[in-house]
C-alpha cells in the first residue's frame, strides 16, 4: 500500500469513529475540533486534492450528525455549533493547503536552484579543465618555441661566421683589384654579417634565460656587481665613468643571470651618457617580501612614453650609427627579473638621467 493510500484510509477511519461518537453523544461545536485533526492528517498526503476530499467528507458527516441531533434538542443552537465546526474544518484545510503550496513552491525553487548550481558547477569545472589544458598546451608550445629559437640561433652561428670570415678575407686580399663601388658593397656585406652575428648571439642569450637556467642558490649581490664592473672596465676607463654602490644583500638567485642584469643596466647607463662623465650608483633596500634594487645614472634620461617600450626585444630609441647594440639588453633584464618572481621598471631621475628599479622576492617562483 502506498503512503497516500494509508493516509486516505486513516482519515476515513478517524472520520467514521468521530461520526459514531458524535451520533451516540452529540459533541456540538467540539466535533469541529476533532474533525480538524482528520484534516491535519490529510495534509500529510502529497496531493492537495486529498485535503479537499477529506474536508468535504468531514463537512458531510457534520451535517448528518446535525440531522440526528436536531431531533434531540434545540435546533438553532445545534445549527450554530455545527456551522462553527464546519468553519474550523475549512479554515484548517485552507491554511494547510496554503502552507503546503508554499512548501511545494519552496521545494521547487530549491530543486531549480540546485539544478542551476550543479549546471554552473559542471560548466565551471569544464572551463577549468579547458583552461588547464590550454595552459599546458601553451607551456608546451612556449617550450618548443624556446628550443627552436635556441637551436636556430645556435645553428646560425657557424654559417654566419663563415660568410663574415670569407667576405672579410675577400676584402683584405683583393681590395686593390675591385673598384670603389665593389669594395663598398663588400664592406656592406661584412658589416651586415657582423651585425647579424650580434643579433643571433643576443637572441641566443635571450633564449638561454629559460632553456639553460641554473637553480637558485644563495648569491652575494656585491660579488656579482664586482664581476660586472670587471667586465665593463674598458668602457668605464674609456669614458672616465664612476660607479658607486651601497652594501648589497645576499639572496637566492641565479648568479649568472643576475650578472647579466647588472652588466646591462650599468653598461647602458655608461653608454647613454650626457656631457658630463657618467656616474652610476647601485643600491638596494629591504621590503616586506624581498629586496628592491635601483641603478641611478646622470645620463640622457628616458621619456615617460617610452618607459614600457624599452623593455621590448630589439627595441631601440637611438640610431645604431650613434649608439651600437641590438636593443635586447633590457629585454633580457626583464626576462631574468620575471624568472626570479620580480618586476623591473624605469623612472626619471630627480634632476637628470634615469633610475632603473627591479625587485627580487625573498621566495622566487620560477626556479
Amino acid at each position: 500500500m502506498t503512503p497516500r493510500r494509508k493516509i486516505q484510509l486513516t482519515c476515513l477511519l478517524m472520520a467514521a469513529a468521530i461520526f459514531g461518537v458524535d451520533y451516540m453523544t452529540p459533541l456540538g461545536v467540539a466535533c469541529g475540533v476533532v474533525y480538524v485533526a482528520v484534516v491535519v492528517v490529510a495534509l500529510w498526503s502529497p496531493q492537495r486534492l486529498d485535503v479537499i476530499n477529506v474536508a468535504s467528507i468531514c463537512t458531510t458527516l457534520v451535517f448528518l450528525d446535525l440531522s440526528f441531533s436536531a431531533r434531540r434538542g434545540d435546533l438553532w443552537q445545534d445549527l450554530a455549533n455545527r456551522f462553527l465546526a464546519i468553519f474550523a474544518i475549512w479554515v484548517t484545510a485552507m491554511l494547510g493547503m496554503r502552507r503546503k503550496r508554499a512548501e511545494e513552491r519552496l521545494e521547487l525553487l530549491n530543486t531549480t536552484l540546485e539544478r542551476r548550481v550543479a549546471e554552473r558547477t559542471e560548466t565551471a569545472e569544464q572551463r577549468a579543465r579547458q583552461l588547464a589544458q590550454s595552459i599546458t598546451e601553451l607551456e608546451h608550445s612556449n617550450l618548443e618555441l624556446q628550443r627552436f629559437a635556441y637551436v636556430a640561433s645556435h645553428d646560425l652561428q657557424e654559417p654566419l661566421r663563415m660568410i663574415t670570415g670569407f667576405c672579410d678575407l675577400l676584402q683584405r686580399r683583393y681590395q686593390n683589384q675591385f673598384d670603389e663601388r665593389a669594395s663598398q658593397w663588400i664592406g656592406f656585406v661584412v658589416e651586415g654579417g657582423r651585425r647579424m652575428q650580434t643579433l643571433v648571439q643576443d637572441l641566443l642569450n635571450y633564449t638561454r634565460i629559460d632553456y639553460q637556467a641554473r637553480p637558485f642558490e644563495p648569491t652575494d649581490c656585491g660579488a656579482v656587481l664586482q664581476e660586472a664592473l670587471a667586465n665593463l672596465r674598458s668602457s668605464i676607463e674609456d669614458l672616465d665613468a664612476s660607479v658607486t654602490h651601497d652594501p648589497l644583500p645576499t639572496l637566492n638567485a641565479d648568479s649568472s643571470q643576475l650578472l647579466q642584469v647588472f652588466q646591462n643596466l650599468i653598461g647602458n647607463a655608461i653608454k647613454f651618457h650626457g656631457d658630463e662623465p657618467p656616474h652610476v650608483h647601485v643600491s638596494a633596500e629591504p621590503q616586506d617580501d624581498g629586496w628592491k634594487f635601483s641603478v641611478r645614472d646622470n645620463g640622457l634620461g628616458i621619456e615617460a612614453e617610452f618607459a614600457e617600450r624599452i623593455f621590448e626585444i630589439f627595441k631601440r630609441l637611438h640610431g645604431r650609427d650613434r649608439y651600437p647594440g641590438s636593443g635586447i639588453g633590457l629585454a633580457i633584464c626583464k626576462r631574468v627579473i620575471e624568472r626570479h618572481g620580480g618586476h623591473i621598471w624605469v623612472e626619471p631621475g630627480e634632476t637628470c638621467g634615469s633610475v632603473f628599479y627591479f625587485t627580487i622576492p625573498a621566495r622566487n617562483g620560477h626556479e
